[in-house]
């Protein structure tokens, strides 16, 4: 599906098409999935399945809007490092995503936008701050440094713990 831009209306798959669909299920890490239908993946499959189709149109850029929402942490995982892969081999990837933290796994340069304004941009560490992400997400948040192997900063929203009710209700002082 992903050659279907370069071919005529009648037209089938070229060798060459099949060659660079096979060449893009390689590099993504899912020729397993060469043969099965969309019924017969998970969410995380499908979301690899979606980039690997881009990938084969061969772009300049490539735009993923929320290519994580809706998946558990080991297929966010496997995308972001697909997404790191593939901007470390040259291409030029926009990505939209309301978790933070993942800018800290993949990117090297983010923007955030508030109320379709540029809100502020940069690299991960320079623009994702307690401060600005208190502005933007009007709660508190804490940047905090992991240790050890991981060694890689990730975003804590601070909930204030109501002592009388025993409920928590988002701080946003």
């Amino acid at each position: 599906m992903g050659r279907a831009p370069h071919l005529n209306t009648l037209a089938s798959p070229s060798r060459s098409d099949i060659a660079i669909a096979d060449r893009v299920l390689r590099e993504i890490g899912i020729v397993h999935l060469a043969d099965r239908t969309c019924h017969q993946i998970s969410a995380g499959e499908w979301q690899l399945v979606l980039i690997a189709r881009a990938l084969a149109q061969q772009p300049d850029v490539l735009l993923l809007d929320e290519p994580t929402s809706h998946l558990d942490v080991g297929n966010q995982v496997r995308i972001l490092t697909s997404v790191r892969q593939l901007a470390g081999r040259g291409f030029t990837i926009v990505m939209a995503t309301h978790a933070p933290d993942q800018a800290f796994m993949a990117a090297d340069r983010v923007a955030i936008v508030k109320q379709g304004g540029l809100m502020a941009h940069g690299t991960p560490e320079d623009v994702l701050t307690p401060e600005t992400l208190r502005q933007a997400y009007g709660v508190k948040v804490e940047v905090v440094e992991l240790q050890g192997d991981v060694r890689r900063r990730v975003c804590a929203p601070i909930l204030e713990w109501s002592r009388a009710g025993g409920g928590a209700e988002e701080q946003s002082r």
